[in-house]
């Protein structure tokens, strides 16, 4: 379970160093990768149709440049300062 849900901090750092993602069906990584359109979720783990959906996402250049668009806007969101301030809420929440 722990795996299943994990949410790896390499994501992040390919996001914000506005690359694409190429991501194992996860939730949670499927989850970022899906809502902000930064990359490929991965449908299969036999090593041929991996390479196929990898060298087929690379090749697309409209769909390769458009997750790395999306990466350099889905940076501005997925970040400390901004889930901080989710995070105090939470908290604040929790106080009162």
């Amino acid at each position: 379970m722990n795996y299943k849900y994990s949410l790896p901090n390499k994501l992040f750092d390919y996001i914000h160093a506005d690359l694409p993602v190429i991501a194992s069906d996860l939730v949670e990584v499927r989850r970022i990768v899906l809502d902000y359109k930064v990359g490929l979720v991965l449908t299969n783990h036999e090593p041929s149709k991996m390479a196929e959906e990898i060298n087929s996402f690379l090749q697309n250049e409209i769909l390769f440049s458009q997750a790395k668009q999306n990466a350099s806007k889905a940076k501005l969101l997925l970040n400390w300062s901004v889930e901080k301030e989710v995070l105090i809420k939470e908290y604040e929440l929790l106080i009162d």
